[in-house]
């Protein structure tokens, strides 16, 4: 049996206690009931003239409830707290008090607040139902002892008391309501409270660098969507410093559990962000066609309303939209954030529900928001080390491969009027010696550390591509039409860098080609980046989208792996002997990457 306002956190939060936790309350119960034993004896003890009659009974049943709290403790020490020990504990804790007071002046027994120890057992136990449900029945038994006092014989009523008064066990049946409800509502709290920072905990322990964002995320994710039962949840970021848009986007309910994907969007915040809308908010469409509404604002204040406002507006949801939960956090003065649950239930506290989802929201921002400083500050500590190798590969190895090189030269040249036969062998190592400087010095050009926006991007390519030019004396052109602004993330710009890199060597190595022409340009909603050779081309004729690319092994492995990773398409144009046509193409807006 379940109270209604506790159904979110027994069940919907999911935080069934432990056997540890059920073990450490029976244990923390058996000791107090063991020292409020004591107490009694001692009570009894010290003044003697009370119970006037039956104080043999009554010390006997004291004596009893002793022995059971000591041996209950040995049992739970020994043989844990299983739910059927539990029930009949608290059976006896009821039953035993009854004996009690029904030897001791019925309702008038001083061993009335012995009752107290049964609502505390059963609130920490269980909950607010099972408290009241205790209350009602040390009601029914005060009744019962009522009864039997009245209906006792004058010389064994007076024995135990004298005259029965009605008001008094009216006022002792209030006031075991009251202590009821009063247990239950603070034994209720607890678990509320415990019961929530078990969820903030399950979010905060996926927060981990090693497992980025997205897994962050859809830790979070999931939670919502158990929790207010959602059919989908969006987390829309913006950048503040350049008003880019990023949406977070969570699986359908019941889909399998994989991590959420972030595309970008164009910039309109306010259509995205609900800016006009408080910092968590709930709406939703009554059967009657009146749109409820419940809210909590930056002050920390609850509103509710009853109209025929409408619900806002969510463009990059296609379903139908029966009920929004909103909430919004400020990461410092770098991102700002809205958490969108769509068709969300809040549950019959509306209050309770948003200021804990408030909470929650602002716990699990702070933590991937920790992830991502984490990680960044990781990338760049990894940034300056491969900076510190390739200076050393610079200063190191590279110049005396060029050294080498130029020792062989010079001794093929005089190889060449002494002894033709080793001039020959000279060159082939000249050649080898030239090679592995231009492996090595593309090496060092990948380990070094690019801080690349869109503004540098073509730059960067065209310096890339005359570098190239000059170490190995190809022809290579770098060739642009776009004029405009390149609006494409910091990381896309890196990772296209890279790929013109791995390009670039590519041809080198095994295209066998006398020129490389790369281009940059826009073509109906796409960025396109081209690589094309004259050299011996792949081991296959024709062309070959990435979704064929995909399924097999044909294509540059590093290539296709880096274009996946942002959400781009590349397609492949081979003509042996003639040539290779590589094509990169990635959406303008909108496109989707899996979240790092």
């Amino acid at each position: 049996m379940r109270w209604p306002n506790s159904y979110r956190y027994l069940t919907r939060l999911h935080t069934v206690p432990t056997q540890t936790e059920r073990l450490h309350i029976e244990t923390v119960l058996s000791g107090a009931r063991i020292v409020l034993t004591v107490l009694s004896l001692a009570a009894v003890m010290m003044d003697p003239t009370e119970p006037t009659v039956y104080a043999r009974t009554v010390y006997t049943f004291l004596t009893l409830w002793l022995c059971y709290s000591v041996l209950a403790l040995v049992w739970i020490r020994f043989r844990g707290a299983s739910e059927p020990a539990r029930i009949t504990m608290h059976v006896i804790d009821i039953v035993l008090p009854s004996l009690i007071m029904l030897f001791t002046h019925g309702p008038s027994s001083p061993f009335f607040v012995l009752f107290i120890f049964a609502h505390i057992g059963a609130a920490f136990r269980w909950g607010f139902p099972e408290t009241m449900l205790t209350s009602i029945g040390g009601v029914a038994l005060l009744d019962l002892e009522a009864m039997f006092l009245t209906a006792t014989s004058k010389p064994f009523h007076e024995l135990l008391g004298g005259e029965f008064e009605i008001n008094r066990l009216i006022i002792r049946s209030a006031y075991l309501l009251a202590i009821g409800y009063l247990v239950g509502v603070l034994g209720e709290n607890e678990k509320e409270r415990r019961a929530e920072s078990s969820v903030i905990t399950r979010v905060l322990n996926a927060a981990r660098p090693e497992h980025g964002m997205a897994a962050t995320l859809q830790a979070a994710f999931a939670e919502y969507i158990r929790i207010f039962r959602a059919d989908r949840v969006f987390v829309i970021t913006q950048d503040l410093a350049t008003d880019r848009v990023f949406i977070w986007n969570s699986q359908a309910a019941g889909a399998p559990d994989v991590r959420p994907t972030v595309s970008e969007m164009p910039r309109q915040s306010e259509t995205y962000l609900l800016r006009n809308r408080p910092r968590t908010f709930y709406v939703a469409q009554m059967p009657n066609g009146d749109i409820a509404s419940a809210s909590v604002d930056a002050n920390g204040g609850y509103s509710e309303s009853l109209g025929t406002e409408t619900i806002p507006d969510v463009p990059f949801y296609s379903g139908k939209v029966r009920s929004l939960i909103g909430s919004s956090y400020e990461l410092g003065h770098e991102w700002s954030v809205r958490l969108i649950i769509v068709n969300g239930d809040p549950g019959r506290n509306a209050e309770k529900e948003l200021r804990f989802l408030d909470l929650l929201f602002r716990q699990s921002m702070s933590a991937a928001y920790s992830v991502y400083l984490v990680r960044r500050l990781r990338a760049r500590v990894g940034a300056m080390e491969r900076a510190r190798v390739a200076r050393e590969l610079h200063d190191g190895a590279i110049q005396s491969l060029i050294s080498a090189e130029m020792r062989v030269d010079v001794l093929r040249r005089r190889a060449e009027r002494d002894m033709p036969s080793i001039g020959t062998e000279l060159d082939e190592i000249q050649t080898l010696l030239r090679g592995e400087v231009l492996n090595l010095r593309e090496l060092m050009q990948q380990m070094k550390p690019v801080d690349l926006g869109p503004q540098q991007l073509l730059d960067h390519m065209a310096d890339l591509v005359d570098r190239f030019r000059r170490d190995t004396g190809m022809i290579a052109r770098f060739v642009s039409d776009h004029s405009g602004e390149v609006n494409i993330s910091p990381r896309t710009c890196r990772e296209l860098l890279r790929i013109v890199q791995e390009g670039l060597a590519n041809v080198r190595k095994h295209a066998h080609a006398g020129s490389v022409i790369v281009a940059f340009d826009d073509e109906d909603g796409y960025w396109k980046l081209t690589i094309a050779d004259d050299g011996r081309g792949f081991d296959f004729s024709g062309y070959m989208s990435f979704r064929d690319l995909l399924g097999s092994t044909k294509g540059p492995a590093i290539i296709k792996e880096r274009v996946h990773g942002i959400g781009g398409e590349l397609n492949i144009d081979s003509h042996p002997g003639h040539g290779t046509r590589l094509e990169i193409k990635l959406p303008k807006k909108g496109h989707t990457s899996h979240g790092q």
